[in-house]
């Protein structure tokens, strides 16, 4: 989550101060988001599968995944808003 952990302009001020290049961060934050999703999606066909085939409930792990994965992408977009309204960070309007 780091950065993205609350979507603030406190985040993107940090950012600034540490010297990291807001664009750069943002994407590969979202790199990472798809990979995550893929790997949850991959998982969850599987997880169904085996859950439908014994009548138990396997997916409460991937559930608590896939509610962190849509806390990180809301955040993420919250942070890319963020560095779209920052007029240091042109980058991000692109």
């Amino acid at each position: 989550k780091g950065i993205f952990s609350d979507g603030t302009p406190e985040a993107l001020e940090k950012l600034k101060e540490d010297g990291q290049e807001i664009h750069e961060t943002v994407v590969s934050v979202h790199s990472s988001i798809r990979k995550q999703l893929r790997h949850v999606l991959g998982y969850q066909a599987v997880i169904e599968g085996a859950s439908e085939a014994i009548g138990v409930n396997l997916g409460e792990d991937l559930e608590a995944a896939i509610q962190d994965l849509l806390f990180t992408v809301e955040n993420h977009h919250k942070t890319q808003r963020l560095g779209r309204e920052d007029q240091t960070c042109p980058n991000m309007n692109g």
